[in-house]
């Protein structure tokens, strides 16, 4: 549910320029929605611990978006967190699909 309630509506936001107003909306803002996803992913290598899941399927689309449009600080654990992301044998056998 983080991915669609929050992260989404907080990139709108940033893409669209529209004035924030963390008071008026659950998201917060884009660098409260970055600051708690980075909180949640911590010194784990994915979002529940050592095992990737579909949490990571969600969120880490999401954060790879970030890194592709450039919106995201290039040396965070979110930065890795999309490079661990990339790296996974289904995401590169997906991207490849996409190459054709």
């Amino acid at each position: 549910m983080y991915t669609p309630a929050v992260v989404e509506p907080a990139l709108a936001e940033k893409f669209s320029g529209a004035e924030t107003n963390p008071r008026s909306h659950a998201w917060g803002d884009f660098g409260l929605m970055l600051d708690t996803l980075e909180e949640g992913i911590g010194d784990k290598p994915w979002v529940l611990g050592e095992e990737f899941t579909a949490a990571d399927v969600m969120l880490g689309s999401s954060v790879i978006f970030m890194q592709l449009f450039g919106v995201l600080p290039a040396a965070s654990r979110l930065a890795a967190y999309a490079d661990r992301c990339m790296a996974r044998p289904a995401y590169r056998k997906a991207a490849a699909l996409d190459e054709d």
